[in-house]
């Protein structure tokens, strides 16, 4: 597996190799994290007005429930207040629920604040609780680009 790192200033991901194996491996649940919440999944019809693109991975028309992505996209036509930040945690949650029910975690906790001096930027933290692990392994926190001002 290779490792994603997400850099806050230039709003993307890079891969990180390590000097040894080529790959660095020592965050894979992050690299997972990352790939499930930056890649656009499928919005549904009613979701975009009419002639938008609804984006998403095209295997997911094939799919039953088992679909790839956030919809954190569409956030960039949202206004900055509490009901997209509410939207953005449900979505961030739904996203990775893939992780409870493949068993990587038992449970997980999504934060979601607006970054105080930086209008439109959305703060993502997400902790995941591994199965036998009391303690949670922190994911991010990422700083986003989205809303509207």
């Amino acid at each position: 597996m290779i490792r994603l790192v997400y850099n806050n200033i230039d709003q993307a991901a890079d891969f990180n190799c390590s000097n040894e194996t080529g790959t660095d491996v020592s965050r894979p649940i992050e690299t997972a994290i990352l790939l499930s919440l930056f890649c656009d999944a499928r919005a549904g019809v009613t979701q975009v007005r009419d002639g938008e693109d609804r984006r998403g991975w095209w295997a997911d028309s094939f799919a039953d429930n088992d679909t790839w992505g956030s919809r954190l996209w569409m956030i960039e036509s949202m206004k900055q207040d509490k009901a997209t930040l509410r939207f953005a945690r449900e979505e961030a949650d739904r996203a990775l629920q893939w992780m409870i029910a493949d068993g990587v975690a038992r449970s997980l906790e999504i934060e979601t604040w607006w970054l105080d001096g930086r209008l439109g930027y959305l703060g993502i933290l997400v902790r995941v609780f591994a199965p036998q692990d009391p303690a949670p392994q922190l994911a991010g926190p990422w700083e986003v680009y989205y809303a509207q001002t």
